[in-house]
């Protein structure tokens, strides 16, 4: 099952296959082809220091909002354009968990030379693709592309599909990272993988941002859940 996609806190981490480097699909490093569809286009489009954050509690938080979500400059978001109503019945209502919305921008930093990247195929009713990169010492970073309904973010991806959660953290299945957003794109093309996503990752009130960048990727981690 995929983790939420809004959630801004720990999570488990699937186990990935990283010792096969010699066989995995080599990243994209060139310029002027689809990871550029990642870069800001123009200088209004990145967080400021200090950019402005905004809870949404409905009629208000009980404590500190239990889960963390992106707006996104180059989707032309702001707080102003966070749907932000207030109840009409709170007497009867109460407090709600909250959302804490961040500002997520950027194409974030190119992924680190040496990195490898599989991806396990999902057949269940909610399944798709998880896509793994592997970073060396034991780090991955894993996007979902699946049918699972819930939060999900604008990235672009296949008829039938949702880029559903994100996960970054260490491979053999400890604590981990839950994503908060991500930008970008995702093709399919006869079990091949085009790649080019930007994922954020709110770090104890820090966003983060790890790069996934790889064309024609068929090598699977561990094979078919």
């Amino acid at each position: 099952m995929p983790a939420d996609a809004g959630a801004g806190d720990q999570a488990t981490i699937p186990p990935a296959d990283g010792g096969d480097a010699d066989r995995t699909s080599a990243p994209d490093g060139g310029a002027g082809d689809a990871v550029d569809a990642l870069r800001p286009t123009d200088a209004a489009a990145v967080c400021p220091p200090n950019a402005a954050t905004l809870d949404v509690c409905g009629c208000g938080c009980c404590g500190a909002p239990a889960k963390n979500a992106c707006y996104y400059p180059e989707l032309g978001q702001s707080i102003a354009t966070i749907p932000n109503p207030t109840p009409t019945n709170c007497q009867n209502v109460g407090c709600s968990a909250g959302v804490h919305n961040v500002c997520c921008a950027g194409p974030g930093s190119p992924a680190p030379a040496g990195v490898t990247y599989c991806y396990d195929v999902d057949r269940s009713a909610t399944g798709g693709y998880h896509i793994t990169m592997n970073e060396g010492g034991g780090l991955c970073t894993l996007l979902h592309v699946t049918a699972y309904s819930g939060d999900m973010f604008p990235i672009s991806v296949p008829p039938g599909y949702n880029a559903s959660g994100g996960l970054d953290g260490v491979c053999n299945g400890n604590a981990a990272w839950l994503a908060i957003g991500g930008l970008g794109s995702v093709a399919i093309t006869n079990g091949r993988l085009d790649v080019h996503v930007v994922l954020f990752f709110d770090r104890n009130g820090t966003v983060d941002s790890k790069r996934i960048d790889v064309d024609q990727l068929d090598v699977l981690c561990n094979g078919t859940i």
